[in-house]
């Protein structure tokens, strides 16, 4: 029996077109309405800690959101609902950061400080707390590029220069004087106060400086896989891997000589040779790409480096539990078998500020390259058109004439 036409069954429906918002790549649930907290945790961690911003999955609800603040960029989308999931993560460990912080704050006995001291003091525990606050109020204008950046830069400068500032204050004179002043026996004090006040303003500030580069080294790899194209941020990759390298070198020689311990060496070299496998391959970052498959060599690169850097994290916890120093290890897990307990508040505020400050540097520094990178686009796409460009390009050629052709970008290909 024939079917007519008009019959459904001769005409089967269409498969549905997909949402014009539907992102590629999404995951086994996105964030939303019916999935509990710990689920949407896990999400944000998961996506913060992924490297392909082309391949960030996104929940329904954000693009809508993006376009309504204008960003209707399916590639920007991404970014910046990569960038939202880093905020959540940063928020959250700087904020346990802040609390261990204002924990001891107010166990500590302030009362041999003056005046000075106490401000300082103050100011210190302000400082713990700028940067999560700047993390929160610029996760809650995720959809604002402008004032969420512009949060995250001031909040960076008061967390970073406060610590710096107050730690350049002389202890003589934030602490109260003994009547005979400072001379004699009180000056030998005051020297010996001011080794071991140098000493937790080193261990202090550490974090600081050593999240610095990380970041740098994890923005360039994210912004590179948003922008292909660019090279700027595969340049800032390869200065920051070899300052990376030539810091933990120094670190390297300082340790060997303090102890010599197999594990922590091994631990240290890992992290010197961990930048070095994007400086290996650094013909993928520092020249043009195509979108898409030309960017997959990436992943091999990060993958390597990030498995290098684990098993050095793994190698120093090793090293902390196996190391003994007059009968006791370093970390453990009793005061009569250990130096410092596992669950310590300043070693668990060591590695959450190191964690959550590296983020939060990691999300800065991707959006300056993004504005040094736009700085550079519209410079050359002005200079294109200046008489100036035939001098330089002269001179560019004379220069490839007698360099070695392996200089050449093109080469690597």
């Amino acid at each position: 029996m024939s079917q007519h036409p008009t019959d459904p069954a001769s005409n089967p429906t269409p498969p549905a077109a997909p949402a014009p918002h539907a992102p590629a790549h999404v995951g086994a649930y996105a964030p939303g309405a019916g999935v509990n907290l710990l689920d949407q945790a896990k999400y944000h961690v998961r996506r913060a800690f992924l490297w392909n911003i082309q391949r960030i999955p996104m929940s329904a609800d954000e693009p809508p959101a993006l376009a309504a603040g204008r960003i209707a960029d399916p590639a920007l989308q991404r970014y910046y609902a990569w960038r939202r999931s880093l905020l959540v993560f940063v928020t959250a460990t700087l904020a346990v950061t802040a609390a261990l912080a204002t924990w001891s704050h107010f166990k500590t006995d302030h009362s041999a400080l003056n005046g000075t001291g106490k401000l300082i003091a103050w100011l210190r525990l302000a400082a713990h707390w700028a940067m999560p606050a700047a993390a929160f109020m610029a996760l809650k204008c995720w959809t604002d590029p402008v004032r969420s950046y512009r949060l995250l830069l001031q909040g960076w400068a008061i967390g970073f220069f406060i610590p710096i500032a107050a730690a350049l204050v002389p202890l003589e004179q934030m602490v109260n004087a003994p009547e005979g002043g400072w001379a004699g026996q009180a000056g030998e004090q005051m020297r010996a106060m001011r080794i071991g006040l140098g000493l937790v303003m080193f261990a202090t500030l550490l974090p600081l400086v050593l999240s610095l580069l990380p970041a740098l080294v994890r923005a360039s790899v994210r912004v590179k896989s948003l922008l292909p194209g660019s090279v700027i941020p595969g340049w800032f990759l390869m200065g920051a891997a070899a300052l990376n390298v030539l810091i933990w070198l120094t670190v390297l020689v300082a340790i060997n000589s303090l102890a010599s311990n197999a594990l922590l060496i091994a631990g240290v070299v890992l992290f010197v040779l961990a930048p070095m496998a994007f400086v290996r391959k650094g013909n993928l970052f520092i020249r043009p790409l195509a979108p898409g498959a030309e960017i997959d060599p990436i992943g091999p690169v990060q993958k390597q480096a990030v498995t290098m850097i684990l098993c050095g994290v793994g190698c120093l916890v090793l090293f902390l539990f196996t190391e003994r120093i007059q009968g006791r290890a370093i970390v453990g897990t009793s005061d009569e078998n250990s130096l410092i307990r596992l669950w310590d508040k300043e070693l668990l505020k060591f590695v959450f500020e190191y964690l959550g400050r590296s983020l939060f540097m990691t999300a800065l520094f991707a959006e300056l390259l993004i504005r040094i990178d736009m700085i550079n686009h519209a410079a050359q796409r002005h200079f294109r058109d200046d008489p100036a460009a035939k001098d330089y390009d002269a001179a560019i050629g004379s220069f490839e004439a007698i360099m070695p052709a392996t200089l050449d970008p093109r080469a690597h290909k």
